[in-house]
């Protein structure tokens, strides 16, 4: 190998080892030979495909040195001037970088029919490895962490192509630049890059003034609507699944009335000094979790809706588990329509008052339905398969929404839901109004509640025919309780978000004598719409 590198320093990198050239006129045909030197001093002549072979076996000697593999697709100069030491400063690893650039500069520049795609896909090479996790990168991946940043509107695709199989939308990529030359035209990647660097400045921008203190009086915020647009389902989806948020239940009382305090300073236009946007935002979230909207008095904690996912989550799931015995029936079909009661008096639409003989007529009324249906069902699903019984808490549970909230808030069925107008200035009450807000609780909750109770049965009477219940009798409680809860923490926001909070509805839908009051009170100035507050 010293006379090996003892030919290669003498005839410098990427050429053949140290030759003579000579002319053979024998059958006026030109060969190439050349003298090599060997250890034993002595010379020897060599053909073309001699000096080839050596050539390529030099190379191979140097890679070996080097520990470079061929799928590494370093250039035999760039070997030779790691294994000799010509350059220095240039490691092996800058080397394989500039080559994968390289070989990514070279496909893209490729036709169609010529995209050597099997070559992307070649054997993993433990040296390449990821930052975390140490897995080996095969070439398709490690092209992959190059193209990355390629595409903007999808995964990897640039964009205007639209996206593909997630798996080779990559490779979409570089067909559609083979494809498509203009986009290696420097003026057009710079516009697009100047664009996306644009639109990523702004948006940091925004997130950053977000966060600086500043009068928080300039920026017009009106925190009496919600942060997001109430007038589509997306909105209103953000805005329960943060009021709703089973982490405000861990706030204390101190943190409340912090944030009830800053609410109030900011609607009377007191100094807020130091408070940003998102505090501000954070401050009426977490007051509206704990505060009644109308009243503004502080709910009992059972009874808000951001106790909703844990509450219900215990109570369906023992429903379902004991639904076989009477006395289990009886007992959790009360629970759960006490929690209910509990609930839909904490969140009672407006300022409605109500009575105690109200309150303990409807709940009883309530209950007694519950447990009736429950029952009377129960008997009647004995000469079926044993799934449908699974589903009696279900059909008994619709039922007492049916019967708990019209009775909870029977009030309004009476004398009328309070009605404003886009002001907010009340005009009166309306009967109308108050049939439209509970029949639209009744279906949420009912809504609410159909994955929790439907899915969870079918698959434990899976697992029961299977026989896991029996060898595991313990996992039939936790499990069901788990699976409503993780539905619930969906379905709750969800259905919650089904129709606005604040609704509204068409003056002349309105019952005579409320347009009669409206008219005597307002004159000519009728409004088109009058609003509501629906409930939950």
């Amino acid at each position: 190998m010293k006379d090996m590198e003892t030919i290669v320093n003498a005839t410098g990198p990427g050429k053949p080892p140290v030759a003579e050239k000579n002319r053979d006129q024998t059958d006026t045909v030109i060969f190439t030979t050349g003298l090599c030197t060997l250890n034993d001093n002595s010379r020897l002549l060599l053909g073309v495909s001699e000096l080839r072979r050596l050539q390529v076996f030099d190379n191979h000697c140097l890679r070996t040195i080097a520990r470079v593999g061929w799928c590494r697709r370093i250039r035999n100069e760039a070997v030779r001037k790691r294994v000799f030491g010509r350059v220095t400063g240039t490691s092996i690893e800058e080397c394989v970088q500039y080559q994968k650039l390289r070989w990514l500069g070279h496909v893209i520049r490729m036709p169609n029919h010529r995209l050597p795609k099997r070559v992307l896909f070649s054997m993993p090479n433990s040296e390449w490895r990821k930052q975390r996790g140490g897995q080996p990168l095969t070439w398709l991946r490690s092209m992959k962490e190059i193209t990355k940043h390629l595409g903007t509107v999808s995964a990897t695709r640039l964009p205007g192509w639209g996206p593909r199989e997630p798996h080779c939308a990559w490779l979409g990529t570089l067909l559609d630049i083979a494809a498509n030359r203009f986009w290696m035209d420097v003026g057009v990647l710079r516009v697009w890059l100047s664009s996306l660097q644009e639109l990523v400045t702004e948006t940091l921008l925004n997130h950053l003034l977000a966060r600086i203190p500043d009068d928080i009086y300039s920026y017009g915020i009106n925190i009496d609507k919600p942060r997001y647009d109430q007038s589509t389902y997306v909105g209103r989806a953000k805005h329960f699944i943060i009021t709703t948020n089973p982490l405000n239940i861990l706030k204390s009382s101190s943190e409340l009335e912090e944030a009830k305090s800053i609410v109030h300073k900011y609607k009377s236009g007191d100094p807020l000094p130091g408070l940003t946007v998102d505090g501000l935002w954070r401050a009426k979230q977490l007051y509206d979790s704990a505060f009644h909207p109308d009243t503004g008095e502080k709910m009992i904690f059972f009874g808000r809706m951001s106790f909703q996912v844990p509450g219900n989550m215990f109570i369906t799931g023992c429903l379902l588990q004991f639904y076989k015995s009477t006395s289990a029936v009886v007992f959790w079909q009360w629970f759960n329509q006490t929690f209910n009661a509990v609930v839909n008096y904490t969140n009672r639409s407006g300022d409605s008052p109500i009575s105690l003989t109200r309150l303990c007529t409807s709940y009883v009324l309530a209950t007694t339905g519950a447990v009736a249906t429950a029952l009377s069902i129960n008997k009647q699903v004995q000469r079926f398969p044993p799934l449908f019984g699974r589903f009696v808490p279900f059909i008994a549970v619709a039922a007492a929404n049916c019967i708990n909230i019209p009775c909870m808030r029977s009030l309004e069925l009476t004398e009328g839901t309070t009605i404003t107008d886009e002001n907010g200035e009340v005009l009166g009450q309306s009967r109308v109004v108050g049939q439209r807000a509970i029949f639209k609780v009744v279906v949420s909750r009912i809504l609410m509640a159909v994955p929790g109770m439907i899915f969870p049965p079918i698959l434990m009477d899976a697992l029961e025919k299977r026989g896991t219940l029996a060898r595991y009798p313990w996992l039939g409680a936790p499990l069901q309780v788990t699976l409503c809860g993780i539905f619930l923490t969906f379905m709750t926001p969800m259905c919650c978000a089904l129709f606005p909070q604040v609704s509204s509805i068409a003056f002349d839908k309105l019952e005579p004598d409320a347009q009669a009051k409206i008219r005597k009170l307002r004159g000519d100035r009728i409004p088109e719409r009058v609003y509501y507050n629906k409930g939950l």
